[in-house]
């Protein structure tokens, strides 16, 4: 009989996969060049859980958003901090990096959506607030616009002048997620009510309806190819949807509580999901068979690939950001993120 792969402990490598936890306790620990290094902090009194998390074009950085409304930008091969953003007056629950690698976009839950730039670390522009947003934002894969959930829809900017063009009058629940299809030419949003909806990026249209998940849809993702959407909700589990026609493919009952992240592989062979039971599960998307578990301290509550494929990023609830090697599934970086004491 095939068993489950276990991830073995942390231990410094060169490549990685990396995961974003949320600080709830005491303690966080950085593993960093020079050794393993362990921040007292005092949180009794703040959840800091991470929502957010994504790579930079070139897999060099990596940017977190947490609960504290901070954002914190790492070497992603040292852990060292580079930039911590200050400006954001809620929780940080969108962040995407422009594909050129110039712009950082990040959304918070009070409805603001600021653009970073992350070079310098400094605020670049402020797009118009909106109440009842969450935040959830993605750069279409040129770059040439920015979708960003506001209150029941989704509004499409140009980021040349930065002009609202056109909107997605979505769902009637909060949208907890916004996907562009690798051609640009649609997007995919999930929400509190449960559904997947697919939209005509161009027209703003809404192409289907995509119903399975019982609870909270908490995140979508396109698979490299286009054909295939997959999203997770509070069910737990994991639905694959042929983007074409919108049939559930299959299901796999992935987390035993609240799934919240998932993301594809840069080569559309395997899958990731991150959720409440302080589990990634790491899946062949041709088998559907589970590749490796990799067991936290923590809820896990976004994961995300680095460009290259070669490391795995992934948030959970005390604010640290891990980082495995995906060739061996070795976790060998934890750093802490958010603007705590000491940062």
């Amino acid at each position: 009989m095939e068993t489950t792969q276990q991830a073995p402990k942390p231990r410094r490598r060169r490549r990685w996969l990396i995961v974003g936890a949320g600080l709830l306790g005491l303690a966080c620990i950085a593993v960093l060049a020079g050794g393993v290094w362990i921040f007292s902090r005092s949180l009794k009194d703040t959840q800091l859980w991470m929502r957010s998390l994504t790579w930079s074009p070139d897999g060099s950085r990596l940017a977190s958003g947490s609960a504290d409304s901070c954002i914190t930008i790492w070497d992603s091969e040292t852990g060292q901090v580079l930039h911590t953003l200050r400006g954001h007056d809620d929780w940080v629950r969108g962040l995407d990096w422009s594909p050129d690698g110039s712009w950082l976009a990040a959304g918070d839950e009070g409805g603001s959506v600021k653009i970073w730039d992350p070079e310098t670390g400094q605020e670049a522009r402020t797009l118009q607030s909106a109440q009842d947003a969450l935040g959830y934002l993605a750069w279409s894969t040129d770059g040439s616009e920015l979708a960003a959930a506001r209150a029941g829809r989704v509004a499409i900017s140009r980021t040349a002048d930065w002009i609202e063009t056109r909107s997605l009058n979505t769902h009637t629940d909060l949208i907890t997620g916004v996907a562009w299809s690798p051609n640009d030419f649609f997007i995919a949003t999930v929400s509190t009510d449960g559904s997947v909806e697919e939209w005509d990026a161009r027209t703003g249209d809404s192409v289907r309806a995509l119903v399975g998940h019982s609870g909270w849809a908490n995140d979508v993702d396109w698979s490299p190819d286009g054909l295939v959407l997959i999203s997770v909700g509070d069910d737990g589990d994991t639905i694959l949807w042929s983007a074409e026609g919108g049939e559930m493919i299959t299901r796999l009952n992935s987390h035993t509580g609240n799934a919240y992240g998932v993301a594809w592989s840069p080569d559309g062979t395997m899958f990731a999901s991150a959720g409440l039971d302080s589990k990634v599960q790491v899946v062949n998307a041709a088998t559907g068979k589970v590749e490796v578990d990799l067991p936290g301290d923590d809820s896990y509550l976004t994961v995300e690939w680095s460009p290259d494929g070669n490391r795995l990023a992934a948030g959970t609830g005390n604010n640290t950001v891990i980082v495995w090697d995906t060739q061996q599934w070795e976790a060998i970086l934890e750093v802490p993120s958010g603007c705590t004491e000491g940062q």
